[in-house]
Parts: C-alpha cells; structure tokens; sequence
C-alpha cells in the first residue's frame, strides 16, 4: 500500500510541475528523485524499479544494470494527460543487464542486447507494451545461445533479428513496416501475432515473415499473404497450428501443419478498422469482424490473434502501473489562494 501511494504521489506531482521533467527510482526501502534519466540510471541498483514520465529522450549510451523500466505508455489516446513515454537513438543492454524488464515506452530506432565487445550475451530481457521502430537483436554473435526473451503486447516496425537465439516467446504483438519480421530463431514460441505488412516470399525484394526459424511452434496468428502464397524461408521442424493465413493459399513444407486455415478475404477486411497495411496507425483496430475465419478457431476456442485467450492483450497498452486518466488545472489560485487541481488516476488489474 505504501509503494502504491508513493507512486500514485509521484504520478501527481509529474503532471503538476510539467516544466519540470522528473524520474523516479524505487527499490523495497528507498525512493530517489532524478531531473534526468542519465542521473536516475547512474543512481540506481542492480534490481531498481525505474519510472518514466511522458516525455522524449535521448537515449543513453549503454545500460550495464538490471532494472526494471515502466513508463506511461505510447498510444496517444492513453496518454493524453500526460504525454507519452518515448526514448530516441539506438537502445542498447549491456551483457550485466541481464534480468531487465521494459513496460510502456516507444522505441524510436533499434533496440540492441549486446555490442560488439562482449562475450556473453543479455539473458531474462522482457519488452512489455512497448513499440520499437527499429530492428530488436536478441543478441550480438550468431553463436546458439539460450537467452530466454520475451517481448508481449508490443508494435514492431523492423525485424526480430535473433542470431540464433534459443527459448524466446514472443506474442499479442503486431508485426508491422516493409521488412522482413522473425529471423533466426529456434526453440521458440510464437503465439496470437498478426502481421499485416506485405513480408512473405515475392514482395519487397523476397521478404518473408519467418526466416531461419526451426523447431519453434508457431500458434493462433493471422498472417498477411502478399503474393502467390504464405510461405517460411528456410524453416524446418517447425509447429504451425491454428493460424490464419490471409488470404490463403499456403504452403509449410518441412514443417508440421495442424489446423491451420485460410481466409478467402484479405486482411483488411477481416479486421475492424486498419489503414496502411505496412504502416501501423494509432486508430487501427486488430479485433477480428464477426463472421470471418479465425472466430473461435484458436487452440483454445477463443479467437485468433490478439484477442484471444485467458489473457487478451489491452487495447491500448497501458502499463500495470496507477494511470493517470485525466488532469484539469487551474490558470490562477481562487479567493482563498488555492489552487484547483483535479487529477483521475486508475489502477491497472494487469
């Protein structure tokens, strides 16, 4: 109950002093107050929760510490009062970052595990909620390695570059941008995607959606067709079952087909509202329309994509954290001196 009303705290004083940026970082014991994020990572510890508010900033130049990082969110309907999380340039983990987490900010460009000059790799890295403009690289050298990641509920607009990457979940998350998307992966899983940009084999200069992944169980996703048909490259021994190709045909050759479909529609005009196929949009809606295939087919009888399951991805992404839902502030203090605030901060059940 503590933390909570630090937080919500925290949270309140953000939005009334705006022209001053404040992080805030938080451990079982101790609360410190940053002005910049630079300063709030060099004074945090190994296991710190970091909190972000809304905001645009530069990104730092490498993280070497296991923290967990929570900002306010990225879609624009949800942030409204505060504005949303954002970090610009290149993203990069260092290999002692191992067991980091990443909620609610907007990735502007690449988001790295690892450089170039390490010997290990970044292991136990969760993105949550997040987008990420740029390419995510699991890790550095393209030795097989177990590294455990797992990105939920986010946006992609460039590639999952895995090197070899072992044991990654990735799932509810939308597949987006010109390029290709999963790339060299294995014993991995893939579940409730949808991708919705022209990647598969024949376009944009042979793209596909999954290249170099083997032994992994692809599951419960709608998957864009953009030529003559849906099809992996170079993936063996895979477990492709209950997905939806848009519109079919498809063919998995070297892998398992266990009840996939096809949809004799595009996929645009499966889903609620979507405007450029390869451009994702704050106003697009993955629901999938009554009546089109993918309604109750999941593994599980829910629905395909997103939207299905005992857990369904969140709408617009706000982090678990208190939100704060709304703010209206006074121009000038009343008769008394005081100034009217009213601010609407909503706990998150996940």
């Amino acid at each position: 109950m503590k933390k909570i009303s630090l937080l919500i705290l925290f949270l309140t004083s953000v939005v009334l002093v705006q022209a001053q940026v404040t992080f805030i970082v938080e451990n079982s014991s101790s609360t410190q107050v940053f002005p910049t994020l630079q300063e709030a990572i060099d004074g945090a510890v190994d296991g710190d929760i970091l909190y972000l508010p809304g905001g645009s900033f530069p990104s730092p130049s490498g993280v070497g510490k296991s923290l967990t990082w929570i900002g306010v969110g990225h879609y624009p309907s949800a942030t409204e009062a505060t504005g949303k999380t954002q970090i610009t340039g290149t993203f990069t983990l260092l290999e002692t970052a191992d067991n980091t987490s990443l909620e609610g900010i907007h990735f502007t460009s690449h988001f790295y595990l690892g450089t170039s000059n390490e010997t290990t790799n970044v292991d136990h890295v969760t993105i949550k909620r997040c987008r990420i403009d740029g390419n995510v690289r699991l890790k550095y050298n393209s030795d097989v390695a177990r590294t455990d990641f797992i990105m939920s509920e986010c946006v992609t607009m460039g590639e999952i570059q895995g090197n070899n990457a072992t044991h990654a979940l990735i799932e509810k998350t939308i597949l987006s941008g010109r390029k290709k998307s999963i790339i060299s992966m294995s014993q991995s899983n893939f579940d409730r995607l949808i991708s919705t940009s022209p990647v598969e084999n024949g376009s944009y200069g042979s793209s596909y959606c999954f290249q170099y992944v083997t032994n992994s169980t692809i599951s419960n996703c709608l998957l864009r067709r953009a030529y003559n048909y849906w099809s992996p490259y170079q993936c063996t021994g895979n477990t492709f079952s209950y997905n939806v190709f848009a519109p079919g045909a498809f063919d998995l050759s070297g892998n398992t087909d266990n009840n996939n479909m096809e949809s004799t529609v595009v996929i645009d005009e499966m889903l609620e509202a979507i405007g450029k196929l390869d451009a994702f949009d704050y106003s697009d809606d993955f629901h999938l329309k009554d009546g089109v295939v993918g309604i109750n087919a999941a593994s599980d009888g829910t629905n395909v994509g997103l939207y299905g399951g005992d857990a369904p991805a969140k709408v617009t992404a706000i982090p678990t954290t208190p939100h704060i839902s709304s703010k209206s502030i006074a121009t000038s203090t009343d008769d008394n001196a005081m100034l009217n605030v009213n601010i609407t901060v909503e706990a998150q059940d996940n």
